[in-house]
Parts: C-alpha cells; sequence; structure tokens
C-alpha cells in the first residue's frame, strides 16, 4: 500500500509539471506570432542648430515616424537621438554619438558638413540643403558610406517653368542666368523649357563678367526671368540688384523661395522646413519597412508651396488667381507632364 500511494503522489506530481508546461505553452501561443521578430532601430539626427525652424522640422520626423501604423503592424520600433551641433561640438563628440546607430539623418548644410568628418558613419541621409551645396561635398560623404542620399531644398526648375507658363499665358521667350557650377545644367534647362513651347535666351556667367550687364541683355530679349538656385549668381550680396534691373525692365521674376517674393519677385514655387521634414520622415519609414532599400537616388521636395506678390503682378498689370488655384494647376500640369 505504501509503494502504490507513492506510486501515485509521483505521478501526481508528474502530471502537474507536465499540465504546467502545457499552460506556459499555451499562454506563448497567446502572444502574437511577430513578437519574437520584433526590431528596433537606432537613428541619430545631427541639426545645424536649435532655432524652432529646426526644433519644429525634428518633431515632424520624429511623430510621422513613431505614429507610423505600416512600420508598428511590421512590429518594428525607431529610436531617435538628437544632436543639436554648436560651436563647441567636436569630431569626438559626433563619433560617440553615432556608435550603434542604424541611419544618420542631418538637417541643414553645417550638420551635413559635420558628417563628412565621422569615420565608420553608418547610411546617410542629409535634408534641408540647396543641391549645390551638396554636390560640393557629396564625395565627401559617400567616401565614409557609399550609401548616401540627399532631399534638397530647392524645386526642380521645371515647375519654375509650369508656373511661369500658368501665371504668363503668352510669356514667348524665358530668360535664364546660370553659373559654371550651377547645379542645373544649360542644355536641360533650355530643353526644359522648349517641352513647354517657350523659347529661351540663357547666358553662363563666370567670375570676370559683369553680372549686371549680362543680366540686362537676357532681359532685353525675355518676357520673363527665371531665378534658379545658384548661389554664385543669386546670394544676399547681388539680389537687391538683381531685382532692381529686371524692375527697371519691367520683367516679372519666377524665384525659387519665399523671401524673394517678399523682395519684389512675382511668385515662387518653394518648400518649407517642415515640408522637407514630413518627406524626410517617409523615407524613413520606407528604408524600416521589411520590403524596401536605401534610395537609389537624391530627391527634389515632392511637396510645395506657391508664393505671389500680388502688388508687382498689379505694377505689371498681370491677372493673379489666388494662390490655391495656381497651386492646383500647377499640380494639374506636373500630372499631365508624368
Amino acid at each position: 500500500m505504501q509503494k502504490a500511494a507513492a506510486y501515485l503522489q509521483g505521478t501526481r506530481k508528474r502530471t502537474l509539471k507536465f499540465i504546467s508546461a502545457v499552460g506556459i505553452l499555451f499562454l506563448l501561443c497567446l502572444l502574437p506570432i511577430n513578437h519574437a521578430w520584433a526590431k528596433t532601430y537606432h537613428v541619430l539626427i545631427i541639426s545645424s542648430g536649435s532655432s524652432a525652424v529646426y526644433k519644429k522640422a525634428i518633431d515632424t520626423i520624429q511623430s510621422t515616424v513613431t505614429s507610423s501604423t505600416h512600420l508598428s503592424k511590421e512590429n518594428t520600433d525607431v529610436e531617435f537621438n538628437v544632436l543639436f551641433l554648436k560651436n563647441t561640438s567636436t569630431t569626438e563628440q559626433l563619433q560617440r554619438k553615432i556608435e550603434g546607430k542604424d541611419l544618420l539623418l542631418t538637417i541643414g548644410q553645417r550638420a551635413m558638413i559635420s558628417a563628412t568628418k565621422i569615420n565608420n558613419s553608418p547610411p546617410t541621409i542629409v535634408t534641408l540643403i540647396p543641391k549645390q551645396s551638396y554636390i560640393k561635398y557629396r564625395t565627401a560623404l559617400r567616401r565614409i558610406n557609399k550609401k548616401t542620399a540627399a532631399i534638397f531644398i530647392d524645386n526642380p526648375p521645371v515647375r519654375q517653368i509650369l508656373l511661369a507658363k500658368i501665371l504668363l499665358g503668352g510669356v514667348q521667350r524665358l530668360g535664364v542666368l546660370t553659373g559654371e557650377n550651377s547645379p542645373y545644367k544649360k542644355n536641360k534647362i533650355k530643353s526644359d523649357i522648349q517641352k513647354q513651347g517657350i523659347k529661351s535666351h540663357i547666358e553662363t556667367v563666370n567670375e570676370k563678367d559683369n553680372l549686371i550687364r549680362k543680366l540686362s541683355s537676357v532681359l532685353s530679349d525675355s518676357d520673363a526671368f527665371l531665378a534658379l538656385p545658384d548661389a554664385n549668381i543669386f546670394n544676399r550680396s547681388t539680389a537687391k540688384n538683381i531685382l532692381l534691373t529686371t524692375y527697371r525692365h519691367r520683367t516679372p521674376v519666377i524665384a525659387y523661395s519665399a523671401s524673394y517674393v517678399k523682395a519684389g519677385a512675382l511668385a515662387a514655387v518653394y518648400s518649407t522646413p517642415q515640408q522637407i521634414a514630413k518627406q524626410a520622415a517617409n523615407t524613413l519609414i520606407k528604408i524600416f519597412s521589411s520590403k524596401s532599400e536605401f534610395p537609389q537616388e537624391d530627391a527634389h521636395p515632392k511637396y510645395f508651396e506657391i508664393s505671389i506678390n500680388k502688388n508687382v503682378a498689379k505694377s505689371l498689370g498681370i491677372p493673379i488667381f489666388s494662390e490655391s488655384e495656381i497651386k492646383s494647376e500647377l499640380l494639374k500640369n506636373l500630372g499631365k507632364k508624368k
């Protein structure tokens, strides 16, 4: 009897252990199937400064990525570290910050330049920079990591050309000045203008040329002038004289920034820092998705705004619709182009 009792007691213990094991296994089965494959990516954002503009852009990137339903469905998390550059920032500090990161994202030109000093950098996306600046530092960036892509702040010239066509229905010839190191090549601009059924007068300006003299020559043979983002031609020291010259010739200017419109240009196509940030965030979401890869090409802004100087339009006798209507028409024309 004692042996039988001991046997039954041992059997009960083994049974209880078996039931407990089965119970634990059952509870594990109730967990999400992809729990074991959860993935966390680490991103370092280097900002050129700590102004409200930069902070707002960073907030847009972080909130857009962390609230992505696409990433949450794939059980993917993204953790951000932010470094605001200061005058005292050192290469050693940058190097420490980059350790263990899966991707580097820079905001602004100063941050992009700082990235060229980092060794063993992860894949890098530079944002909120002119195309001209990126071309200057592209080789240095790709020396530290071949996976480097950019989101420019300047819109492609074709949008300015289409804006000129919409605002100035009877435009016959567009004038353009390009620098020797312009990111937008003369032949490509000429081709884009011709595709819209418009003629062009394009002059290249070098260091020895008299800028205003060349501008005057172009304006005398043009119905409108395209101011393209080329820092060698359009900068703080030249902007005022350029706009005064176009005004004397009564030639409307289609520019690339809202500040030029405030200063006297007729209109501009431009993108806000927040729009660039939204595009950067969507790029990160695609990269960290299981079926996507790092961008193969650099990108112009996807989102943009239109700004019109109504006082200039009135003085030139140009009828103007609302900016929202002009933007809608421009989007329609870009759709036809595709």
